[in-house]
């Protein structure tokens, strides 16, 4: 898990700077105007998130600097709350265009139980459109039970990258429950990006990604 930056909200409110493979990051509270800035680097990605113990963490929002930022509406009850952020993904070229999130803007359900390939292929498919997007892929099983595919291609000639990144890989995965031959994933003439993410199979033969050259 990458390393936060903390915060706490309650009777008393602390800052605490945190590096994360070398890219600073820190969270900002204004008490005059109850609002909260994540700073960090522009080229980066990242997720914000609460808890009352220490223990169990809710993502709230996922934000990049690159992106024009719509403000999100967080209503806190607790009397004290903590929050954590964590670089997700990053980008060494160019920006980000768009960040997305494999639940609320695709449907996935990350239970277990649910079927959630048509999601995480729509969220695949999104890189078609935004050539620099990242989805955010929250703590959950995302069971598949088809192969997931993007071949190559984008948007003004850009080559299509899908980003998926998740916070921890422990507590985050795609489950294959398909047939014996897989592969979870297959990639033609462009580059995917995983990261925060595990990937689970009742049978080890079954590939997680596969890349080839385009035709």
């Amino acid at each position: 898990m990458r390393e936060p930056a903390w915060c706490l909200i309650g009777a008393l409110c602390i800052f605490v700077l945190a590096t994360s493979r070398g890219r600073s990051h820190y969270l900002q509270l204004s008490r005059a105007d109850h609002t909260l800035a994540v700073c960090g680097d522009q080229n980066a990605c990242y997720v914000l998130e609460s808890s009352t113990d220490l223990t169990d963490w809710t993502p709230l929002t996922v934000a990049s600097p690159t992106v024009n930022p719509v403000p999100a509406n967080l209503t806190l009850t607790q009397n004290t709350v903590f929050l954590r952020t964590a670089v997700v993904g990053s980008w060494s070229v160019g920006t980000f265009n768009k960040v997305l999130d494999l639940r609320a803007d695709f449907g996935a359900m990350g239970n277990g139980t649910n079927d959630d390939t048509p999601a995480i292929q729509a969220a695949l498919n999104s890189t078609l459109i935004y050539s620099n997007a990242v989805v955010f892929v929250a703590p959950g099983i995302y069971r598949l039970t088809q192969t997931c595919s993007l071949p190559g291609g984008g948007t003004n000639g850009i080559q299509s990258r899908p980003v998926l990144v998740g916070i921890d890989p422990s507590r985050t995965a795609f489950l294959w429950d398909g047939s014996s031959s897989g592969p979870m994933f297959k990639f033609t003439g462009c580059s995917p990006q995983f990261g925060g993410i595990s990937f689970q199979s009742t049978n080890p033969q079954v590939a997680s990604v596969i890349y080839s050259a385009p035709p």
